[in-house]
């Protein structure tokens, strides 16, 4: 943990103040001797306090032992179905900036930005102070125990958040301090808490990527029906200017598309194609519209610059269209992943018995929801 950031948080959580840590330093020495330094470094070298405070460099140690307890268990075999990993902080600062409780991580994710305001700490309200106080970067030890995880529930932030990481689900469901400003006891969280929400540990990552998907969908829905309306425009030749301006917009919402298309994806595919690869090398392919124009005012010969064949405005929206259907068709129950698969492999066996080559499928059951299928090519 870098010490500027934990500076920052000692600064700015009412957890120094509030949490005492008194049984932590008589633990043993080392934790002592641990606090006394960082007391010293922060400018305070007087004697030892009566009531030690819960500080950054405690909270540090203690996060490093439970994180070496949770591998170890994590690495263990047994009889058990699920693995619910509980924890109170988030394990992901992407979760963070993701939902703009950690805001402009260009400037808020710089560790020379929390050298330089150490001492007047996040003056530009981007959160900064959370990095250190309300999750840790553990995205790498997410992918490396995804297969592992069915779900990790965690809080701190008084925030209802449902979202799938590097093939784990990350839920928190936060009702909040009890106290509300309207005097009620509902809670600070109350404007996203369920009291009703429940997760089924049979359907893994996917219900937390819906809301992702059918925004994506939605919006790329909207941006192709742009595309209809200027693509009566784009095939104007007879004022040039205006032509010009229709393609330059046609092709900016296509560019539009595209990076929508590429978003959700990779957000579909990083979290969905780990367990077992369901014999893809992707649940969905991303898609790059665009509309390759000929400039209809350039003087060449038919022979030299042949007309088109097809209509570049109409095979974009095509493409387009096709993606925003399979985007919408995306399974949304695990079990139905190895029904995919199926299909795919009978369709590439029949493509190679088409052309003579025997062909042997063999079937390798694991532990997760979808089969394993091996071709052997006899042929």
């Amino acid at each position: 943990m870098n010490p500027a950031l934990m500076e920052i948080a000692s600064k700015m959580m009412n957890d120094t103040v509030m949490i005492g840590a008194g049984s932590w330093i008589d633990a043993s020495k080392k934790n002592a001797k641990t606090y006394q330094a960082w007391r010293e470094a922060r400018g305070f070298r007087g004697p030892k306090v009566d009531t030690p405070r819960f500080e950054a460099p405690i909270a540090l140690d203690i996060h490093t032992k439970t994180v070496a307890w949770l591998e170890r268990q994590l690495k263990r075999t047994g009889a058990w179905d699920r693995t619910v990993v509980v924890s109170h902080h988030w394990p992901s600062w992407d979760v963070l900036v993701a939902k703009q409780i950690v805001r402009n991580p260009d400037i808020a994710l710089n560790p020379d930005y929390w050298k330089k305001n150490t001492h007047r700490p996040d003056r530009e309200d981007l959160g900064v102070y959370r990095l250190a106080a309300y999750g840790s970067p553990m995205e790498a030890f997410l992918k490396r125990y995804r297969e592992q995880i069915d779900v990790w529930c965690c809080g701190h932030v008084h925030d209802s958040i449902d979202v799938g990481l590097h093939g784990v689900r990350l839920a928190s469901n936060a009702r909040g301090y009890s106290y509300h400003e309207d005097g009620s006891n509902r809670g600070d969280g109350w404007g996203t808490f369920d009291e009703r929400k429940i997760i089924d540990l049979a359907d893994g990552v996917m219900p937390a990527l819906l809301p992702e998907i059918d925004a994506a969908a939605k919006e790329i829905d909207a941006l192709i029906d742009e595309l209809r309306l200027l693509e009566k425009y784009v095939h104007d030749e007879s004022d040039r200017y205006q032509c010009e301006i229709m393609r330059t917009t046609f092709n900016e919402r296509c560019q539009e598309i595209s990076r929508v298309a590429e978003k959700i994806a990779g957000l579909v595919n990083s979290n969905l194609e780990a367990r077992g690869n369901f014999g893809l090398h992707h649940v969905i392919s991303p898609v790059h519209v665009w509309a390759h124009w000929r400039d209809p005012f350039e003087s060449v010969r038919d022979d030299d610059f042949p007309a088109p064949t097809t209509d570049p405005a109409a095979n974009a929206i095509l493409s387009a269209t096709k993606f925003l259907h399979r985007l919408r068709n995306v399974h949304r129950k695990p079990k139905q992943f190895h029904r995919v698969q199926a299909y795919i492999v009978a369709k590439a066996v029949r493509r190679l018995e088409a052309h003579g080559v025997r062909v042997e499928v063999e079937q390798a059951r694991s532990r997760f929801v979808d089969d394993s299928a091996f071709i052997h090519i006899e042929d």
